[in-house]
């Protein structure tokens, strides 16, 4: 089950997820908000969720670990096209390129356009001599293609309460 925030007014989202032997997780998230530091708390804050269904859980739910918090604090995005020095022969795909918020999923999407993104490249290539300068090219390329792919929230960074 998921429910999803809708800001500015509703600035948690959350979800159930079930694992093997008939465990479940919860996961509540909250946009530019502290996490909670116990149980109750934790409890409270799904309670504000528009549906009542992940409160109601907790509530006959028995925990079978403590609180963990997982923040993410912003967004990264490495910005090789402005580099001087960047050695030749080197390009960076996913995460060392640029680390996006996992909850909304498109990292691993991302990467993949960026590797489809470097074969065509790398095959549009009309001789080795090329391969010295291939990096500022490619990467400017690159900046374009995770900016319309990506979902960027610098300033707004999301905590994932676990």
């Amino acid at each position: 089950m998921m429910i999803s925030a809708q800001l500015p007014d509703q600035p948690y989202a959350g979800v159930i997820l079930s694992f093997e032997e008939s465990k479940f997780g919860v996961t509540l998230g909250g946009y530019l908000k502290q996490p909670p530091k116990t149980d109750e708390e934790f409890r409270l804050i799904a309670k504000t969720l528009p549906q009542p269904h992940i409160h109601e859980f907790l509530l006959s739910a028995k925990p079978i670990s403590d609180l963990n918090t997982y923040r993410i604090p912003l967004q990264v995005s490495n910005r090789f096209d402005r580099s001087d020095n960047m050695p030749s022969h080197l390009v960076t795909l996913g995460d060392a390129y640029c680390r996006f918020d996992p909850l909304y999923g498109q990292g691993m999407s991302v990467a993949a356009l960026e590797a489809e993104l470097l074969g065509t490249e790398l095959k549009n290539m009309k001789d080795g001599g090329e391969l010295s300068t291939f990096h500022n090219r490619f990467y400017a390329k690159l900046v374009k293609l995770t900016k319309v792919h990506g979902i960027w929230r610098l300033l707004n960074p999301l905590d994932i309460l676990i």
